[in-house]
């Protein structure tokens, strides 16, 4: 089932510890064994809020407080400001970004591997097909493969139907699995579930988790809910596995 509608947020009665009917066990452990913060505030769409997170600075101060970078625009999170990848990386730490950048690829100065992070494995644009690893929106009648690691075309994903969920996990645990435990860890685990597209396999509206009292639509979104959480618990069990758990701080952020 790849059901394709245009909705994505995670609200407040998304999650299993404001809602019961949700099945994000994950977060919810997260929740209990951290500190809720119920009264911080964000931007309301996605490239506003990447670029505040980044830089520290509120986005009219950067200039990203308009809108939404598009796959067409010849603009930027402009280089002058220095990013948190940055900060962290002249301070000695191992800087990693898996997931979603959308703070603009206009020039090779603005991707990842050139603003402060050793290794990318993700997407450039604001939303790509969680099965084809493609861009394409209204904007664009030309659909193409949005997938890179470092700077280059992920090619040999172009063919791979995985759920993109289960492929930007599997990368986090493996870049957790591959670091070295001398030096600090910044991974920025940056998962789409569940922007639009709204598409998750019938394993998490059906048979898993059975969601089944709520129409179609809101079926497909809780079941990518579930498929978010159960890749926060694959990354969680990673960082438990080689013992960093207990000197790790997990900031979980719900944006678009």
């Amino acid at each position: 089932m790849r059901p394709t509608h245009k909705l994505s947020l995670v609200g407040w009665n998304d999650v299993g510890y404001h809602n019961p009917d949700m099945k994000t066990p994950n977060i919810d452990r997260l929740a209990a064994q951290g500190i809720k913060l119920n009264q911080s505030y964000t931007q309301s769409i996605c490239t506003p809020t990447r670029s505040a997170l980044m830089t520290g600075r509120y986005p009219f101060k950067t200039g990203m407080q308009h809108g939404v970078l598009l796959a067409t625009d010849n603009a930027c999170l402009p280089t002058r400001h220095q990013l948190l990848s940055e900060d962290l990386r002249h301070h000695g730490c191992s800087t990693h970004l898996v997931g979603k950048w959308h703070l603009g690829f206009c020039k090779w100065a603005c991707t990842p591997t050139y603003r402060g992070f050793d290794t990318f494995f993700g997407y450039y644009s604001g939303a790509h097909d969680y099965y084809t690893k493609t861009y394409a929106s209204e904007f664009t009648k030309y659909a193409y493969l949005d997938l890179r690691d470092d700077i280059h075309p992920a090619w040999t994903y172009s063919h791979n139907t995985s759920y993109s969920t289960h492929m930007f996990t599997d990368r986090a645990t493996d870049v957790i699995n591959q670091h070295n435990t001398s030096t600090p860890l910044f991974l920025y685990l940056s998962l789409q579930n569940p922007h639009f597209p709204l598409q998750v396999g019938d394993v998490y509206t059906h048979h898993t988790h059975r969601y089944t009292e709520v129409n179609e639509r809101r079926r497909t979104y809780c079941g990518m809910v579930s498929a978010l959480d159960e890749g926060i618990g694959n990354v969680t069990a990673a960082l438990e596995e080689r013992g960093m758990m207990d000197n790790t701080l997990i900031l979980f952020l719900l944006w678009r």
